[in-house]
């Protein structure tokens, strides 16, 4: 019979344990229920108005674009000074509105309106309310006056767009960044990053830097998969690349990230960007079902003749928080069906010295344990 065996890690400091990390402090957050409903949101004159009763994600209400009320949606400033990592996520509903009639926009070294989503409606179907999030950790963002504009155009009169349950935070820890892929497909195999999954694309001679790009075309298409990357310790990571495109409809390009609830939409990317034209994209995903051992990106196209895509220059790298705490354990925590003989690992504290190592059968007497 096998027991179940428990180990915990205790780290001995050359001093004092510094204060948790990970800690979010809250700049917003509005569920639109207040009198007057904008009041966070008067640093213009918006023409969006408040929902009537009944339409809210939660709560009573939530704010409201359609026909002639579009446009700017901004937030009063936000101090973000000093902060690691901005994290925003808010909920949307939205009826017959295209793909590029919502984006999201921030306000980057405090006077240039940046489109850091051109096409929010485009990555859900209509008809439920949808949860989107994001991050910011470029220092760009990171000033006494930063702001973030829901802006819609182009909206209907038989078109609809709510937002609901608007979140901003900050962490302020100290963070340090790491390369997990730096690829700009220039070495033989060219996907030696990308072979995990068996795939068809091809090595491109059109390069937004240096000679070679991953090309997909009608011969060459279907998924293009990177190796397995450990985002397990990072507070966010940050997804960054280069795509051309020419000819491809509103669905036949997308980005996946692998989460542990397995395969998600990221980005329309054939969607509001130019044809022929190398385009930089950027995501910061901020929610923790993508920090995970297996964290993985995927392309993936479907093309006609004479449609093209190629990316380049892929760089993702994981921001982590300075932790003086032992983490990221390997077995996992609750993992079941270990070997007993497997090699125990975990992630040192910050300014660890040693580590005690406890075992045993019983969690109670392994987490209460010391040297005593």
């Amino acid at each position: 019979m096998c027991k179940k065996v428990i180990f915990l890690v205790v780290m001995v400091l050359g001093f004092a344990l510094a204060p948790a990390m990970g800690a979010e402090t809250s700049l917003l957050f509005d569920s639109f229920e207040s009198i007057p409903w904008d009041v966070n949101w008067d640093a213009n004159d918006t023409l969006w108005i408040r929902s009537a009763d009944g339409n809210g994600h939660s709560g009573t209400y939530s704010a409201l674009t359609t026909g002639d009320d579009e446009g700017d949606l901004i937030c009063d400033p936000l101090n973000t000074s000093g902060a690691a990592i901005i994290k925003l996520d808010f909920w949307f509903y939205y009826i017959g509105v295209d793909y590029a009639d919502f984006q999201l926009r921030a306000l980057r070294d405090g006077s240039v309106w940046q489109v850091v989503k051109p096409d929010i409606a485009g990555i859900t179907p209509p008809g439920d309310w949808y949860h989107y999030s994001c991050g910011f950790i470029d220092s760009n963002y990171i000033q006494p006056d930063f702001q973030i504009n829901l802006y819609s155009q182009a909206i209907g009169t038989a078109e609809y767009l709510w937002v609901d349950d608007v979140n901003i935070t900050i962490i302020e820890d100290d963070t340090y960044d790491v390369v997990l892929l730096d690829d700009g497909f220039e070495t033989t195999p060219f996907d030696a990053n990308w072979n995990d999954v068996a795939s068809n694309w091809a090595q491109g001679v059109f390069a937004q830097s240096g000679t070679y790009s991953a090309a997909a075309t009608v011969d060459n298409q279907g998924h293009f998969v990177c190796d397995a990357l450990d985002t397990s310790d990072a507070a966010a990571v940050k997804v960054d690349f280069w795509v051309n495109q020419s000819g491809t409809d509103e669905t036949g390009f997308s980005l996946y990230c692998r989460s542990t609830d397995g395969w998600e939409i990221a980005a329309q990317l054939s969607q509001g960007r130019p044809d022929n034209q190398w385009v930089h994209f950027e995501e910061v995903l901020v929610e923790s079902k993508y920090f995970h051992r297996d964290f993985q990106l995927k392309f993936f196209c479907t093309l006609d003749s004479g449609e093209n895509v190629y990316i380049d220059d892929v760089l993702i790298t994981k921001r982590i928080i300075k932790t003086p705490y032992a983490s990221a354990p390997n077995p996992s925590d609750g993992a079941t069906g270990i070997n007993l003989s497997q090699q125990l690992r975990w992630k040192a504290g910050e300014f660890a010295k040693n580590h005690d190592v406890y075992f045993g059968t019983n969690e109670s007497a392994v987490d209460s344990a010391n040297k005593a």
